[in-house]
């Protein structure tokens, strides 16, 4: 595998060529300094910290792809429903152009996992999700228009087409190999989900908050649990002398009895 570095300069030319920006108009925008690259590229910085910047780096480039599948779908619409341009999108989905700007900028706070699933609602769900967001298999939900836009004539050809696609997009670059298909879902997961992080970090807290009650509790019951042996012992203890004693007369019964016996013997 090739050196993280390497991994992010390439992340990165890549990147400048599917936005058509200059790399120091990108590192500008992803808030990497001059001062950032001059070290990456020297190898002053420790791999942790190159890991973040490659990080940032390649998430821009998952969006990019998940953008253009979304134009992709756009068109579909567009030229179904005879729309002439994206804009009459926005009046199908009732938002307004300012944020319908926005979206197509790939902005993260209004280009959301939300947003894709109320467009696909909002055209009776035609579209595979997994397909826009990570592209797995095709681009259709149903077989009637994957049969139709694909030119294939049955079911398994069908699966077999997926299957294909999903293959070919999971084809990466030498360079793109430091991440794995999992890690790259999770990206574009956590990227298209802007309160995900804190939604995580209330649950981890809410997680925290429930553990230290049960913790409370299970303390409460293990001293009510040890109260309750202390007392089975103290029980126990008295019992033993009780069958102590029950003995003891016992045998002073048989003791007697058997005395009455040698005499009614002997008056005899």
């Amino acid at each position: 595998m090739e050196p993280l570095n390497e991994l992010f300069f390439f992340e990165l030319e890549l990147l400048s060529e599917k936005k058509n920006l200059a790399q120091i108009t990108l590192t500008m925008r992803l808030e990497i300094s001059n001062v950032d690259i001059a070290a990456i590229r020297n190898n002053e910085y420790p791999e942790e910290r190159v890991a973040y910047f490659y990080e940032k780096v390649l998430t821009e480039n998952l969006l990019c792809d998940v953008m253009e599948r979304f134009k992709v779908a756009c068109d579909y619409v567009a030229r179904e429903y005879h729309f002439k341009g994206y804009y009459f999108l926005m009046h199908r989905l009732d938002i307004s152009s300012w944020r319908f700007r926005h979206i197509m900028n790939g902005d993260r706070k209004f280009f959301t996992e939300e947003f894709l699933r109320a467009f696909n609602t909002s055209f009776g769900e035609i579209f595979n999700l997994d397909w826009i967001i990570y592209g797995e298999g095709l681009m259709f939900r149903d077989d009637y228009h994957i049969l139709k836009n694909y030119d294939l004539h049955s079911r398994r050809a069908t699966a077999e087409a997926g299957e294909r696609a999903t293959r070919e997009c999971q084809i990466t670059h030498d360079y793109d190999s430091y991440y794995d298909i999992f890690h790259r879902k999770l990206l574009v997961k956590k990227a298209l989900n802007p309160d995900y992080a804190r939604t995580t970090y209330e649950n981890l807290t809410q997680c925290y908050t429930d553990i230290q009650m049960h913790e409370s509790e299970i303390d409460r019951l293990k001293r009510t649990i040890e109260a309750c042996e202390r007392e089975i012992e103290k029980h126990t203890v008295r019992i033993k002398r009780n069958r102590e004693r029950v003995e003891h007369f016992k045998n002073l019964r048989i003791g007697f009895a058997f005395s009455e016996f040698l005499e009614d013997i002997e008056r005899l």
